[in-house]
Order: structure tokens, then C-alpha cells, then sequence
């Protein structure tokens, strides 16, 4: 009976020296939550706008600049439940620049973000901006 007492206690013993052992060279490594991104990595001259369902700010940069602009564009709606949905414009683009698009939305919707947020020449426009900034991205 002592035996068996002096083995439990041998096995208790040996079981909290390995796991002190462990904790004492366990990494501890801190996540740093990202900061707002300014850029997306892509080189296509589409405008992109992302949007959201029934955003009276969007509708009125749609009804304003969007339907009145010559120049390429495509509009990603952010719906609910987090997902995302894509204009017919969004198929022109090449297939590794909407790989690198969704890779960029991807942060910018884990981060801070407003609606309408436009991307244009890599850069992040969050909000609906004053008319000549907005004139020089759509004329």
C-alpha cells in the first residue's frame, strides 16, 4: 500500500515539473491589432466603391457622380451578415487583381470603415468626400 502511495505521489510530482517546465518556455506573444489601412495593393484603374444596402450616402454618390462618370468603376455591396456582393463590372477586372481587391477588403473590413468608401488609385477615401474631391476622382 505505501508503494503504491509513494508512486501517486512520484507521478504527481513528475507531472507538475513538466508542466511548469512547459509554461516556463512558452512563448508569450502579443497580437497587435492592426491599424486603420490607407492602401490596397492593386494597379487596375477601376474605381471601387464600396457600398451598403439602403446607404442614403451611397445612393447619392451613385445618383451624383456614379451614373454620370465615363470612366470604369464597380460597385461591392456590403450586406448583412458580414457578406459582400459584386457588380457585373467586377468580372472585367483580372482575376489576380480581384484576388488582391478581396484580400484588401478583407483588412479594411476588420478595421475602421465608413460607407461610401472608395478606392481609387490605391488609395482608401472613407466617406462621402467634398465635391472637388470628389469631381477629381470621377471627371
Amino acid at each position: 500500500m505505501l508503494n503504491v502511495i509513494i508512486i501517486i505521489i512520484l507521478f504527481i510530482i513528475t507531472g507538475s515539473s513538466l508542466y511548469m517546465i512547459d509554461k516556463l518556455f512558452e512563448e508569450n506573444i502579443e497580437i497587435k491589432p492592426e491599424g486603420p489601412i490607407d492602401t490596397i495593393d492593386i494597379s487596375t484603374n477601376f474605381i471601387l466603391v464600396l457600398s451598403m444596402e439602403k446607404c442614403p450616402y451611397c445612393e447619392m454618390l451613385y445618383n451624383d457622380y456614379l451614373s454620370k462618370t465615363d470612366k470604369q468603376y464597380s460597385i461591392i455591396t456590403y450586406k448583412s451578415g458580414q457578406q459582400l456582393s459584386f457588380d457585373n463590372n467586377f468580372l472585367d477586372i483580372p482575376p489576380e487583381e480581384r484576388e488582391n481587391i478581396i484580400n484588401g477588403l478583407n483588412k479594411l473590413l476588420h478595421g475602421e470603415f465608413v460607407f461610401p468608401t472608395i478606392i481609387h488609385n490605391k488609395k482608401i477615401i472613407r466617406g462621402l468626400k467634398d465635391k472637388s474631391t470628389l469631381d477629381k476622382i470621377f471627371k
